[in-house]
This record gives C-alpha cells, structure tokens and sequence, in this order.
C-alpha cells in the first residue's frame, strides 16, 4: 500500500491529523487517478455500513455486548417468561377484588338505639268530676292568717277527703309513637351541618369508609410514535396509601420495552425490556367528570439497571364499583443511560382496587 492509499483510509476512518489530511487534499487536486480511488473507497465504506447494519451480529458478540452493559438475554421461550408475570398480576388482583368483594358493607343506617314505646292496652275513659271533688282534692290556698294560726283537722274529716280523691278515676295518658331520625356519629352530625360563616360553608361529610390501601395493575398495550417497540412485557404493579380523595403516593414496579444505542459509531439499535422500582405519586380530581371518569396524573422517578427512570400516567379513572376503578390513559417513561436517553409511549389499560388493610 503506497502512501497516498494509506492516507485516504485514516482519513476515512476518521484518524488523519490535519497535517496528512493537508498531504491529501494536495495530492488529489494533482491526481485524477487518485480522486478515482478516493470515490471508490467511500463507496465501498457505505456499502460496509449498509451490509453492517443489515446483518445480525453473531450470538457471542451480541452477549459480549450485553454483558459488558449490564443486560441479561433471555434464553427461554417468551411464554415462559411471561407466565411468572401474568400469575402474580392475576394473583394479586384476585386477591385484592376478593378482598373487597368479601368485606362487609357498612350501612347507610346505623344499629337504632332508640326504641319505640307501645301504646298502653287498657285506656280508662276521663269522666269528668264533680265540681265539689275537684274542689276538695285541689289544695286549699293559704291565707296569711293560715301562717300564724294553722288549721286544724279531725281525723274523720280528713279520712272523708281522703276516700273522695280515691273514689276519682285515674288519669290516663296516651302514648304516642315520635319519630326519630336514626343515630348518627358525631363526625357525620358535625360535617354534615352547616358550621356557620365564620368557619366556612357546609362540607358534606363520607357516609362510607374507604379503604386506605389501593392496587394498581395497569397494562401498557400498543405503543405510539415509534418511540419503542410494543412488548407484552409493558406492565406495572403499584401500591398506593390513600392520604384523601384526591392524593395517593406508592411504590410502583415497571417493566417496559426501550431502543437502546449499545454502539455509536456504528449506530447500532438493540431493544431490552427493563425493571425498575420507583417512587409514584397519583392526583385525582374526583370532583370533575370527563365523559363518565375522574381525571387523573400519577407520575414516578425510580431506579433501573442502566440508569434512572421517569415516567408519567395520565387518563381518566372509571368507577365501576365501590373500590373498583377502570384506568384509560396514555403513559410515557423515559431512561437515562451512558449519557444517552430513551423514550416510550404508549397507551395504558389498567384497574386500581382499594384493599381494606386497617
């Protein structure tokens, strides 16, 4: 190899120092010849990166690769994988929506404490006495003089009075049956009521309790944008603790597919499906209804083994029972990794159930 062929070649790959690439850029402009082969070696340099990126590297190189990156290659069959996945998901929300099936309910009217009182049987008609009886069983007034000489009665007067007021029929009063509203906790009388206008208008309080824990198994299905390639293995498990109506924090596990550049100078694109643990808050407006569901975002940043993961949820939740939510949404995440990021989006399908762990 003469010494202008040599030159062309660092050239093209990228190692001649200014000082050679001056020699070649001489060299050409006297040489017709050697223009001729310095198109012909660009040539054949683009056709070795077409031929390289169309053909699959050996299966050594390809675990040399991931290896030196951290990435494990799965050796087994994708059905396989899948089946530990889908058994605890289904496991999981089999025990949660049991759980909450079997829960007893609460009711809306609480154990009556106040029973009501049965009318008497025997009623006595109420004949009016005569005016000397009333008189005589009415006491008599005193007068001033009565303070400082008392009256004085004889025995048989006084058994006289006596047999009067027994010979007058009893009174007899008729029990009527009030109705009562039925107990309420102090909580619900006190929330339920108007406070006054100092200390804000009336707040209408929770008749049933909730419960404090939340799952969430959620699906990520087809993906958009051509951001990353679609996997069945696009899945998340998260468990909130319900702070209100509204604020929910958790721990989420993701598993989500990314297009990763494993060689820059080559460009080479490979896909890998991650795990990550991260941290998830969850916002929902309960408040506002779009076509029917609650309006939510939950984002989280967490940990994958290549790098730090942020992703964030949005849709709309869909009550179907007390503690049985349907989740639509869109979800994007995004991986940082050797100074480089990848990005996913996709369409998300998922069911949030309350588990009443006291």
């Amino acid at each position: 190899m003469d010494r202008l062929t040599e030159l062309i070649f660092l050239y093209l790959d990228g190692e001649a120092t200014p000082a050679q690439q001056q020699e070649l850029f001489a060299a050409l402009s006297e040489s017709d010849e050697l223009q001729r082969q310095f198109h012909q070696a660009i040539q054949m340099q683009r056709a070795f990166d077409v031929e390289r990126a169309r053909t699959a590297a050996p299966a050594d190189v390809k675990e040399a690769v991931y290896a030196a990156l951290g990435i494990s290659v799965p050796t087994t069959s994708l059905l396989r994988r899948l089946l530990p996945y889908a058994g605890t998901s289904a496991a999981l929300g089999g025990i949660a929506i049991g759980i909450a099936l079997l829960q007893s309910q609460p009711s809306d009217q609480p154990a009556q404490t106040i029973e009501q009182a049965k009318p008497i049987e025997a009623r006595v008609a109420l004949n009016p006495p005569s005016l000397h009886a009333r008189s005589q069983a009415l006491p008599s007034r005193h007068s001033a003089d009565d303070f400082t000489s008392p009256r004085t009665m004889d025995a048989t007067t006084a058994q006289e009075q006596t047999t009067e007021v027994d010979d007058l029929p009893p009174f007899t009063f008729e029990r009527r049956a009030h109705l009562i509203s039925a107990a309420e906790p102090l909580a619900v009388r006190l929330t339920s009521g108007r406070m006054g206008m100092i200390f804000g208008p009336m707040s209408a309080a929770r008749n049933r309790e909730t419960a404090p824990w939340i799952a969430q198994v959620t699906y990520r299905g087809s993906t958009l944008a051509g951001t990353a390639p679609s996997s069945l293995q696009n899945f998340s498990i998260a468990a909130f603790y319900r702070f209100d109506e509204n604020n929910r924090l958790g721990i989420e596990f993701r598993r989500a597919p990314y297009t990763l550049n494993i060689a820059q100078p080559q460009s080479t694109l490979t896909t890998a499906t991650l795990s990550s643990l991260a941290i998830a808050y969850s916002f929902t407006e309960s408040d506002i209804r779009i076509f029917g569901g609650m309006p939510f975002v939950q984002p989280s940043v967490g940990l994958s083994g290549l790098g730090p993961v942020a992703a964030v949820s949005a849709g709309l939740h869909f009550p179907v029972a007390r503690e049985f939510n349907v989740s639509i949404g869109f979800d994007g995440s995004a991986l940082v990794y050797s100074g480089q990021i990848a990005s996913t989006l996709s369409v998300l399908l998922g069911f949030n159930v309350g588990i009443p762990i006291r």
